[in-house]
This record gives structure tokens, C-alpha cells and sequence, in this order.
């Protein structure tokens, strides 16, 4: 669910050169959000989390980088 209110929780989970996105409003209770693969994926890799609101009152977009 993309509309979810804050505070919220996510998580990254690797499989080999798959990586599945996690969300949870407590941090205890995960839903997946999705799965992507990532063919020839190094052993070792940096993900970062990127968030913005140009609306103080509204939503932002975010996205893993």
C-alpha cells in the first residue's frame, strides 16, 4: 500500500540477485510490497533511502536509490 500514513517502516530482503521491498506500520507485522530481480547483483551492495515533500501539508514521493 503506497498511501500509508506515518510513521512507517521499511525493509530491503535479499535472495540471491533478488531484493523484496517490505512495509509495516509497527515493525513488527510486514506486508511485501513487491519483488525484483537484479540479474548479476554483486556480493556486496549500498542502498539508500530517498524521501521528499515539496507540500508540508501533502504526501511525498519516495523511492529506493
Amino acid at each position: 500500500d503506497t498511501n500509508q500514513t506515518l510513521p512507517g517502516w521499511v525493509k530491503l530482503v535479499r535472495r540471491g540477485d533478488w531484493i523484496g521491498g517490505y512495509s509495516s506500520m509497527d515493525g513488527n507485522s510486514w506486508v511485501l510490497v513487491d519483488w525484483e530481480r537484479l540479474e548479476g547483483l554483486a556480493a556486496q551492495v549500498y542502498v539508500g533511502l530517498a524521501y521528499c515533500s515539496h507540500d508540508a501539508g501533502g504526501a511525498g514521493q519516495h523511492g529506493l536509490v
